[in-house]
């Protein structure tokens, strides 16, 4: 039998996720109820709607922030993919939207987070599989310590896919 970890199961349904989060922000960036909403993919942002053309761009925009992230010296995470999945477009939003840059620092802490709640279910050797429900430009499974025997399984919007496909062509998942 298959075990499995669902990563919007483990997000949406996990209080150890929202200890995690308040331990992770410290008390001067937390504002619970909206920065949790954030976080957890809620945030409504009616004022740069028109920005954003279609559902596809906002994983340009959030691979965007991660390579920001990884070009900090202090940065909590390294993503080596994210500039080139982010593209172009990407790049356009962040500038576009200059109110969500002062929100910039919650996909960085949510992308941190939820690397250390998937290493975490992983290392108790319950779970040889990860269905990423909604995965967008994510890239887990290439810069993660994963086990070469884990199943990462992406859902998404083809075109996501495909783009995505396209532009790891060249790399090499450490997992299946």
């Amino acid at each position: 039998l298959m075990r499995f970890v669902c990563i919007q199961v483990l997000v949406h349904h996990r209080t150890e996720f929202i200890g995690l989060l308040k331990a992770f922000c410290k008390k001067k960036w937390f504002r619970e109820t909206r920065t949790i909403r954030f976080l957890l993919g809620e945030a409504i942002m009616s004022d740069n709607q028109h920005k954003i053309q279609c559902v596809s761009e906002t994983a340009a925009w959030v691979a965007a922030y991660r390579a920001q992230e990884s070009l900090r010296t202090d940065r909590l995470f390294n993503d080596p993919y994210a500039e080139k999945l982010a593209g172009k477009r990407g790049k356009e939003l962040v500038v576009e939207i200059p109110a969500a840059r002062e929100r910039s620092w919650a996909i960085v802490v949510r992308t941190r987070v939820l690397d250390d709640l998937i290493i975490k279910a992983i290392s108790k050797g319950k779970i040889d599989t990860v269905i990423n429900l909604g995965a967008g430009l994510d890239t887990r499974p290439y810069r993660l310590a994963l086990p070469s025997s884990l199943n990462w399984v992406e859902v998404d919007l083809p075109a996501i896919i495909s783009h995505k496909e396209k532009v790891l062509a060249n790399d090499k998942p450490v997992c299946k």
